[in-house]
């Protein structure tokens, strides 16, 4: 609709200023929070086109403003933070959430600290894309999860591995060279025994990060 494409436009020209290190907001009839709470309401529109889009230039923004100093960035990140809560929980859309989420991710890393659990938790419920995304963010934030080897355990994340997509082995390949030095004797065979099962079928890509894994072992494994 009409509303749908002026959105659209709007998110994009914002995403143009941002991306020439230019502040947003210029004096006008619209104070400056409201201005930023009205684009943030661009995240609840169900057209992808307009959603996908507005969370990668919320992570522009936030990024700018951590930068500039120009705005509270602590009010941004709690208005973007409730944005995203709802999206969770009212629409019960997790992989509109989680897309909206890697977005963000894409240019403002950090944020996602705050979700990290739930995007956990959510886990074992994710297929495709929606899952891939969800371990990008689990590995790029890593340090930031507390006990993370057994919050994986807990989400049956090593059979992730054996998913027949080499995208998502890649992905989850990367995502446990990030738990082995908390390994154990017996987690090892059992990712060793992994990584045999599956090194024949998959793609040059993936058989790159298998060895570097297998690499990162036997490291590990000299170390014990």
């Amino acid at each position: 609709g009409v509303n749908g494409k002026m959105q659209r436009t709007g998110v994009q020209l914002m995403g143009i200023v941002l991306a020439n290190d230019v502040s947003p907001y210029m004096e006008i009839s619209v104070g400056e929070n409201k201005f930023y709470e009205s684009f943030l309401s661009c995240l609840e529109n169900r057209l992808k086109e307009v959603y996908a889009p507005a969370a990668e230039v919320t992570g522009m923004l936030l990024k700018s403003v951590k930068v500039s100093g120009k705005f509270d960035l602590e009010l941004l990140t709690k208005w973007t933070e409730e944005k995203m809560s709802g999206i969770l929980s009212a629409q019960n859309q997790p992989g509109k959430f989680v897309e909206c989420l890697h977005k963000i991710h894409s240019n403002f890393p950090e944020f996602c600290d705050r979700f990290l659990n739930r995007i956990i938790f959510l886990l074992p419920t994710l297929k495709d894309e929606s899952r891939n995304f969800v371990i990008d963010i689990i590995t790029s934030r890593s340090e930031f999860v507390s006990d993370l080897k057994t919050q994986l355990k807990t989400k049956d994340f090593y059979s992730i591995l054996r998913v027949k997509d080499s995208q998502t082995q890649v992905s989850a390949m990367k995502l446990a060279l990030k738990i082995v030095p908390t390994m154990d004797e017996g987690e090892f065979s059992s990712l060793i025994d992994t990584l045999e099962s599956i090194y024949p079928h998959t793609s040059p890509e993936t058989r790159e990060i298998c060895y570097e894994f297998m690499m990162a072992l036997f490291d590990r494994k000299s170390e014990v």
